[in-house]
């Protein structure tokens, strides 16, 4: 399209605007996935956009869940991994963070807090395969 073909229609400017934003934020999400697995997730969480760092955390719980749902006894290790990243993040918002960092990681400590709530839950209803409608649900 030449600039003549949108003057005028602010509705054809505004949907290519939100086309490169969603190409913009996968490719973020997905560059930041792979990020989270080679990087130190507390160092990893001020390097991204804050929206970006809780989206990618949680595809990680998603996974991490579903790894541990197919282990005999997996859901109970995990829990102790998520204890642990709770306790890296609290020990990070202890610290001097720049306030964007502070207000990211605030929200990360309550939505894992969340997350290993849920996966304790699973525990309590014996929940063993990917497809039982505690874990679906």
């Amino acid at each position: 399209m030449n600039e003549g073909d949108k003057k005028g229609n602010v509705e054809k400017w505004m949907l290519e605007i939100e086309t490169v934003m969603r190409k913009t934020l996968r490719e973020l999400c997905r560059d930041s996935l792979k990020d989270y697995y080679i990087a130190k997730r507390t160092s990893w969480v001020s390097n991204w956009p804050g929206q970006i760092a809780l989206a990618v955390d949680q595809i990680d719980w998603t996974q991490g869940v579903e790894q541990a749902i197919k282990k005999e006894g997996g859901l109970t290790a995990y829990i102790q991994t998520l204890n642990d990243q709770i306790e890296e993040i609290v020990q990070l918002v202890r610290g001097d963070l720049s306030v964007g960092t502070r207000i990211t990681l605030k929200a990360m400590v309550v939505i894992d807090v969340h997350a290993r709530d849920v996966v304790q839950s699973l525990i309590d209803k014996n929940v063993q395969t990917q497809n039982d409608f505690q874990w679906a649900s």
